[in-house]
């Protein structure tokens, strides 16, 4: 092994110093000898077992990679500043054993930068707490007890916070993890830390290739881990956890099973770090969601300590400031509602079930409708509580009643308490 380990390092030297020479005058010799040497990095890695000597083939390996991108005329992406999520990246692609610059890269390792987010444009719609408070009373509660412990306000509690969001179709989760992320990346905009979102739909982790999954699985979390090694504030969002880590899926499909036990061992290890006090030098925030909780395997669940959020359906109240605040956005168009009307609407609404979804399709529909109907008779286009009844009437609930009950049956078992959509 040791003769083995000095014969890559001669032969590493090699490739070097000729693409240093090739590199000027003869460009594509140059890369040859570069993207050999990388693949020689990356056997070095597997087979030293010091960390220093790792991390430092690695540090070679990036600035070979950089030497390739110059070559090529490319530019990496900006963000964080130059090269920067790049740096963790490209490590933790050499890391898992990825040759950089390779097709293997691009299959395996670029999808992994649509993941990482830091501009607060790129979050998505964020809703303000007043409007989460008030969609949603459980998300609003959340929502300040992350930001008294993102502000440390409390200094015996972990600043970390990590949870399990469980509900029906339509009810908003995804939306609030993005809205909550983007709030605390403007509070560390304005006291100048650097924030990282990460999302990941984990439908999106399973490959075509033979072994992509457990690469790009365990380089995300490699990336993450580094982060928050390095200080850096850091929120992770598992969208749709159901669509992967189900017992079904891992019995079914190998690749899925292993994908499954990585995810159980990094998440394990990521929430373990939020739970503790002193666990991580950044701010960790860590939100999943899923709409199908009792298909999830057992351990995936475990790991979540317990914390399970149950995102329900909107009561009549929250219904009310639902319509008020969509139509509020509304133009062109005359609102004839009077406080009965909209009491009236909305316990239709919460008759049916309708989610936060089917309350902003229903209305865009008799929107629609109303300016139809307008047109036809050549006036201008008036919504009243009629048009609004009458689509409330064709448009059907998302979730049923029965798959509700199943849901919280689901979290009565396990202890946890919550308001009922169904009463």
């Amino acid at each position: 092994m040791y003769q083995e380990f000095h014969r890559l390092l001669d032969e590493l030297d090699r490739l070097i110093t000729e693409a240093r020479e090739h590199e000027k005058h003869d460009p594509d010799t140059a890369l040859y000898y570069y993207r050999k040497s990388l693949n020689i990095i990356i056997s070095l890695i597997r087979v030293t077992e010091n960390r220093e000597t790792s991390e430092r083939l690695k540090s070679i390996g990036q600035k070979i990679y950089y030497r390739i991108e110059k070559i090529k005329g490319g530019r990496l992406p900006k963000r964080m500043g130059e090269g920067v999520i790049d740096k963790y990246i490209n490590d933790a692609a050499l890391e898992v054993g990825v040759p950089l610059n390779t097709d293997e890269y691009n299959i395996v390792i670029k999808p992994i930068y649509s993941y990482f987010k830091t501009d607060v444009k790129e979050f998505g719609k964020i809703l303000s707490f007043n409007n989460i408070k008030r969609t949603n009373p459980v998300l609003g509660e959340i929502f300040r007890i992350v930001e008294l412990r993102f502000k440390r306000i409390y200094r015996d509690l972990s600043p970390n916070y990590c949870a399990l969001l469980v509900g029906p179709s339509g009810t908003g989760k995804t939306t609030f993890a993005r809205s909550l992320m983007g709030y605390i990346a403007s509070l560390c905009k304005k006291s100048g830390r650097k924030w990282v979102y990460v999302e990941i739909d984990a439908s999106r982790l399973l490959g075509m290739y033979m072994g992509q999954s457990e690469k790009t699985t365990k380089a995300v979390f490699h990336t993450i881990n580094r982060m928050l090694e390095d200080g850096l504030n850091i929120g992770v969002y598992f969208d749709e956890l159901g669509g992967l880590f189900s017992k079904k899926a891992a019995a079914i499909n190998a690749s899925m099973g292993n994908v499954l036990n990585i995810f159980k061992q990094e998440t394990g290890r990521l929430i373990d770090l939020a739970m503790r006090p002193g666990g991580t030098r950044g701010f960790l925030l860590m939100l999943a969601s899923t709409n199908y909780p009792e298909d999830l395997d057992e351990n995936i669940i475990r790991r979540f300590g317990g914390n399970i959020v149950y995102v329900g359906l909107p009561h009549k109240k929250e219904i009310i400031f639902l319509i008020k605040d969509r139509l509020s956005q509304l133009k062109d168009i005359f609102i004839d509602l009077s406080e009965k009307d909209l009491d009236e609407i909305a316990a239709a609404m919460r008759r049916k079930l309708y989610s936060i979804h089917d309350i902003i399709n229903a209305l865009e529909r008799a929107k629609d409708k109303a300016a139809l109907e307008a047109f036809n008779k050549g006036e201008k286009p008036v919504l009243n509580k009629n048009i609004i009844m009458k689509t409330i009437e064709e448009v059907n609930a998302t979730n049923s009643r029965e798959r509700i009950e199943e849901m919280e049956k689901w979290l009565r078992n396990r202890g946890v308490s919550f308001r009922s959509s169904l009463d």
